[in-house]
């Protein structure tokens, strides 16, 4: 990682760990859609390196156009095991094959809404 920030919030009781990937979907040859199944894939692959399992817990990751942003939350407690599931999206996805493709078709059913709904435009 390049660089890891602590802000403290004294009015909550969490710890939020973001880690920014420059790559998005500027990045994806056409038709577009990529980036977002890296996205999907990287982080439920972190969940089973790390947690042993996919899906076991909220994660926000998000898709920009210049960057992909993942997001891991808990309690100060948590701090460590946030840390390595940060660290785990750049590793390089394992996960089963039929996990795989059910998150290709997620992720082509959300393009193809995304895109009829912004007329299939890049800006």
């Amino acid at each position: 990682m390049h660089g890891a920030y602590v802000v403290p919030i004294e009015d909550f009781n969490r710890v939020d760990v973001q880690l920014i990937v420059l790559s998005g979907a500027y990045d994806d040859p056409d038709p577009s859609g990529t980036a977002h199944l890296t996205e999907h894939l990287t982080a439920f692959s972190a969940d089973a390196t790390i947690l042993k399992e996919v899906r076991e817990r909220d994660l926000n990751a998000s898709t920009f156009n210049a960057a992909t942003v993942y997001t891991n939350s808990g309690s100060p407690e948590e701090l460590e095991t946030l840390l390595r599931l940060s660290r785990a999206v750049l590793d390089t996805p394992v996960l089963p094959d039929d996990f795989a493709q059910s998150e290709i078709d997620i992720v082509a059913r959300e393009t193809f809404l995304r895109e009829r709904q912004y007329d299939g435009h890049r800006h």
